[in-house]
């Protein structure tokens, strides 16, 4: 039987350690096909067996470290996409176990039309990515997932086109 997944907080002791690692759009899968209403895993990293990770760095009694997250992500024509039409749906990140299929937590972390919205506002303007727990433990992976609009169902990701920053930490 499975354990129900917890869902990711704001963690003031994560905010004031470790070191920030972003994820790009050139680290994104774009050979993945998007399907309306599918959790697509886009980007994924298995902790190392000497550490643990965490999503986001930084929190609101550190403004200085807090960091922003943007995505402009564009259909790179592959799939059932026309280059260069905007990706709609919602993204989230997600803790599992080492195979990738077990949920342990996750937070969704907005719509891809806000957060491309966001890719034209100054930094200190756009959604805030605290440090959020709990921590992954070493050899379970750290997810970015995207859950599709009908609109981009089969659309894959252009990653030279597209842009974006989300955030994870390691001590």
């Amino acid at each position: 039987m499975s354990e129900m997944s917890q869902t990711l907080f704001p963690a003031d002791d994560l905010a004031r350690s470790g070191s920030p690692r972003a994820i790009k759009s050139s680290h994104l899968d774009g050979d993945e096909a998007l399907r309306a209403g599918q959790h697509i895993v886009v980007w994924e990293r298995q902790v190392p067996a000497d550490k643990t990770n965490w999503f986001g760095h930084g929190g609101e009694d550190s403004p200085l470290d807090l960091k922003r997250m943007y995505a402009d992500l564009e259909a790179s024509g592959a799939g059932s996409g026309t280059d260069g039409d905007p990706i709609e749906g919602d993204v989230m990140v997600r803790i599992t176990d080492s195979s990738g299929d077990e949920v342990k937590a996750q937070k969704e972390l907005g719509d891809l039309g806000t957060l491309r919205d966001a890719a034209s506002d100054e930094r200190t303007e756009r959604p805030a990515m605290p440090a959020m727990g709990p921590y992954a433990y070493p050899h379970r992976k750290l997810q970015l997932v995207v859950v599709a609009d009908s609109a981009s169902d089969g659309n894959q990701i252009d990653t030279a086109d597209s842009s974006c920053r989300f955030w994870y930490s390691e001590p």
